[in-house]
């Protein structure tokens, strides 16, 4: 019999964040965010039975948790508590923590979400279109091989985002600021997940530091 995967981000989040939701009754909403870039239109379903679409914020919004995410049929990871970023990443959809970027299962996720993108420009948002979604039937992610995941982005005629850039997008290339390097950003202010270069395209981080900006690369 096929065990479901279901992710506890309590358990695999490296140090320095603390649980802020679990599983349990109430009448308050729960809101997070589904972000490498806030991932606009990914469907969620939640276990009272409700279900959405991420919004160009990435957010969703359940009565409980665990909170089940997939693109069209095809579910890509569970959820079953809310750290206090309230942010759901690709490491938490794994299940490996989020100082991970060596995880095969990882790195494949990033990479077919951010090919998924609608124009090519995940600064801002990746947006994954309704005509896109319909399109994957149901399935999971998680036992998807490499090449098969190629046949579904050749499907709907996708590029597939290289490794490299991927990474580099989750992670960010951090570096020393160059008063002569014009492609190094800041972040506007450090209390935001945003930051913005002198040609107005944007990216997310986590910390305040400075990063060099990479454009998107495809895989032949």
């Amino acid at each position: 019999m096929k065990l479901k995967r279901v992710v506890l981000n309590g358990l695999v989040l490296g140090f320095g964040s603390l649980l802020l939701i679990a599983s349990g009754g109430g009448d308050s909403s729960i809101e997070g965010y589904l972000v490498d870039s806030p991932i606009k239109g990914a469907n969620y379903e939640c276990i009272e039975g409700g279900s959405g679409v991420t919004d160009k914020d990435g957010k969703f919004k359940c009565k409980n948790i665990p909170v089940t995410f997939k693109i069209g049929g095809l579910e890509i990871g569970t959820i079953s508590s809310l750290l206090k970023d309230k942010k759901v990443y690709p490491q938490d959809l794994i299940g490996v923590s989020r100082d991970n970027y060596t995880d095969d299962k990882l790195i494949l996720l990033t990479r077919f979400l951010q090919s998924l993108d609608n124009d090519g420009v995940i600064s801002e948002n990746i947006d994954i279109t309704e005509e896109v979604r319909e399109k994957f039937a149901i399935g999971e992610f998680i036992d998807l091989s490499e090449d098969e995941v190629k046949g579904l982005l050749d499907k709907v005629g996708k590029n597939f985002v290289s490794q490299e850039s991927a990474l580099s997008h989750l992670r960010g290339d951090y570096t020393t600021p160059s008063d002569d390097n014009p492609s190094y950003v800041q972040w506007v202010t450090p209390s935001k997940d945003i930051c913005e270069n002198n040609g107005g395209m944007y990216k997310k981080y986590l910390t305040t530091h400075i990063f060099k900006k990479q454009p998107l690369e495809v895989q032949d």
